[in-house]
């Protein structure tokens, strides 16, 4: 693709994307991954097959339904070779210092990587990354 100036800058014209739909991960243990999706970060269950699931995240801005989907691996893959590093998610500013509470309280060990920013990590080792916004 040719890129297009203007003003002297380069016109991004990707920017129209706005927010993801969807997010698929492939796991080992679907049982503890699911739960961890539902109990800590309070995603609802909305589908479910042998192996795999469907969790919605919330409405896009347009109406869209966000989901994380998890599908079982057909063969297990070790914490060290996960494909994926980090997942993040905005969360409201007042909404940071309850939500690590509420993480310390379940039990998971929680991070704080910037004054704006609570990490943890999923039962399979994706980083889950909490971004306050607002």
């Amino acid at each position: 693709m040719i890129p297009r100036f203007e003003s002297g800058r380069v016109v991004n014209q990707a920017r129209k994307i706005k927010e993801p739909g969807e997010v698929r991960l492939r796991v080992n243990n679907m049982q503890r991954m699911k739960a961890f999706y539902r109990n800590a970060l309070g995603f609802a269950l909305i589908g479910e097959l042998p192996n795999a699931a469907l969790l919605e995240l919330a409405a896009t801005s347009d109406g869209h339904t966000q989901t994380i989907g998890l599908f079982k691996r057909s063969a297990q893959l070790s914490r060290k070779r996960n494909l994926v590093d980090r997942i993040c998610f905005s969360i409201p500013s007042e909404d940071c210092t309850p939500q690590k509470r509420r993480l310390e309280e379940l039990g998971f060990r929680v991070d704080v990587k910037a004054p704006n920013r609570i990490c943890l990590y999923d039962p399979e080792g994706h980083q889950v990354a909490l971004v306050c916004q607002g």
